[in-house]
């Protein structure tokens, strides 16, 4: 088997577990990421027209659903262009990607404010303000190029009568939402690498997903044919996707992986086990050589024994995840999803589908391989490089996420409110997934002394402040919830205060700024400070552009994180 450079990530085999040191790199590869796509469109936009394409890639955070289960275990092609799942209630960015492009029209229509409206921009990127739907749009981008030429894209794929359709975004929390009249989904899953019939994700009409193992001839002569998902002479035993860091936090229930002709036939169990690590971050595709992920921790566990499986059909693994202290994992880091156990001798035949995609999207290197060595260590290696030559693909290994929110009821997000000195009784309306006997709610509590000097103190809630939450209404598709926010006298001699209260329950958080006396604070301020350029705090005084807090610039009341 041609392998080049399979560089070591040390890592502890304890009972059949990898466990990750700590391990940190000088932040290079992550800063190469960020600037990947950026750089390749400059790059391209100077070497002239000859090089135009129009563009866009997945969001961050936001993966591709391309198949799921139903109550009867039948697996089944969500579409041939997939969908996409992301948190309602969010903006989601989209990044553009085009090359040689000298102007840009994004349009979308989406569902604002319970009435369909249509969005349009001419910036490089493009961000969408996408509420709770089961099916909503996701942008057509058209790119000018010179000299007067122009092209237009949108992600999606070809249907059943391969006609080139866009994808869809789906907002709704999680699979239960699918379900219809005459079967029910038990799981909806995710991929942050693309899997779709007919076609890859930049329109091209090909396969796109197939199965392969290994087999001594190919491993022998180097050949790219030697794909190594599932039972090999080789002796990898180790397949890993890696997904970004997400844009918003979520949950992951369950992780699924995707076979063929799964065959048991010992008189012995054999298990495949999931395991979900932090990444330092996902290592950059590299043209000469293969990568090696840096664990951080081990986020989860699950597994799922295979005893009485002896069929040539293809299906899928449904194992569920628990951190060590049996919750359902929270996700808001890079992460690397391990699924191991297949090369068992209990197993005399397993196989996992393979993308044949090999757009890089700017995440970097998301297929992994590992093999444990003679010394109980095991080596993770991306794909890339190790197996063919620039095989940009990545085993079927899946997750199914829960994508709680937590909102204003209006859905769109006020500054805040400013108390009355004599104190005030305020209602705040929310909308949520979960009930609000799930959240917690605390705060960074700020005040300021009459020299202007600012106290800073970590709190369950500011001592001048109390809170009562109520339930309206509640229902499948969400919760609605006053919280009821009741507010001191100021006391004298005490010009302003202000806090930041964060509600929050596993995988949402809203944080929400509040004040007293700013009213009065803002009135010391001239009319001549609207516009010069300055920055002052609430009591009027002057204060370093990269000051924190509230503050007034131009005239205007900003909040600074």
């Amino acid at each position: 088997m041609k392998q080049k450079l399979l560089l070591s990530c040390v890592l502890l085999l304890s009972a059949g577990t990898i466990g990750a040191q700590k391990q940190y790199d000088d932040g290079q590869a992550e800063a190469a990421l960020a600037t990947q796509a950026q750089a390749a469109q400059a790059r391209a936009q100077q070497e002239g027209s000859s090089t135009f394409q129009v563009s866009y890639k997945r969001p961050r955070g936001v993966f591709y659903c391309p198949y799921y289960t139903k109550d009867d275990a039948t697996g089944v092609w969500a579409y041939y262009a997939p969908w996409l799942h992301s948190t309602p209630y969010q903006n989601v960015t989209f990044v553009n990607t085009s090359t040689g492009a000298t102007a840009f029209d994004w349009r979308v229509t989406v569902l604002k404010n319970l009435d369909e409206e249509t969005i349009t921009s001419s910036d490089t990127d493009f961000t969408v303000p996408y509420s709770l739907r089961i099916s909503d749009s996701i942008p057509t981008l058209t790119a000018t190029g010179a000299p007067d030429t122009t092209a237009t894209y949108f992600m999606g794929g070809y249907n059943k009568s391969l006609q080139y359709v866009p994808s869809t975004m789906w907002t709704y929390p999680n699979w239960k939402y699918a379900t219809s009249e005459t079967y029910k989904v038990r799981h909806m899953w995710e991929s942050s690498k693309y899997y779709a019939s007919k076609t890859d994700r930049t329109g091209t009409a090909s396969g796109s997903s197939f199965y392969y193992t290994l087999d001594t001839q190919y491993a022998a002569s180097g050949s790219s044919k030697a794909y190594t998902f599932g039972r090999n002479t080789a002796g990898y035993d180790y397949s890993g996707v890696a997904f970004e860091k997400p844009a918003h936090p979520y949950l992951i229930n369950h992780v699924g992986v995707k076979y063929q002709k799964l065959k048991w036939t010992r008189n012995a169990n054999a298990l495949i086990k999931a395991e979900i690590y932090e990444l330092k971050n996902i290592p950059a595709y590299s043209d000469t050589q293969a990568v090696t992920p840096t664990l951080v921790r081990r986020i989860a566990t699950g597994m799922v024994t295979i005893d009485s499986i002896n069929t040539a059909a293809s299906g899928m693994l449904s194992i569920l995840m628990k951190d060590d202290d049996g919750n359902t994992p929270e996700i808001n880091t890079d992460i690397l999803v391990v699924v191991s156990g297949y090369n068992n001798d209990a197993i005399s035949d397993f196989t996992l589908l393979c993308s044949s995609d090999k757009v890089d999207e700017g995440y970097g290197e998301l297929g992994y391989l590992g093999i444990t060595q003679s010394d109980g260590t095991v080596n993770l290696v991306g794909v890339n490089n190790t197996v063919g030559t620039n095989f940009y693909t990545a085993p079927s290994i899946f997750i199914e996420t829960e994508r709680p929110w937590l909102t204003f009821r209006s859905g769109i997000e006020p500054e805040g409110h400013d108390f009355l000195t004599t104190g005030e009784v305020y209602d705040l309306e929310l909308f949520s997934s979960m009930p609000s006997t799930s959240w917690t709610i605390t705060t960074s509590a700020v005040s300021s002394s009459p020299q202007g000097k600012a106290a800073t103190a970590k709190v369950d809630l500011p001592s001048w402040l109390s809170i009562t939450l109520r339930e309206e209404t509640g229902s499948e598709l969400g919760y609605s919830t006053h919280a009821v926010l009741d507010a001191q006298a100021l006391p004298a001699g005490e010009p302003m205060r202000e806090a930041t209260l964060r509600f929050a329950f596993p995988g949402a958080y809203l944080d929400y700024h509040i004040t007293q006396g700013m009213s009065t604070a803002v009135t010391t301020i001239s009319r001549d400070s609207e516009h010069d350029g300055a920055v002052y705090n609430m009591l009027g005084q002057k204060v370093s552009p990269n000051a924190k807090g509230l503050l007034i610039k131009n005239g205007k009341k900003t909040y600074v994180k």
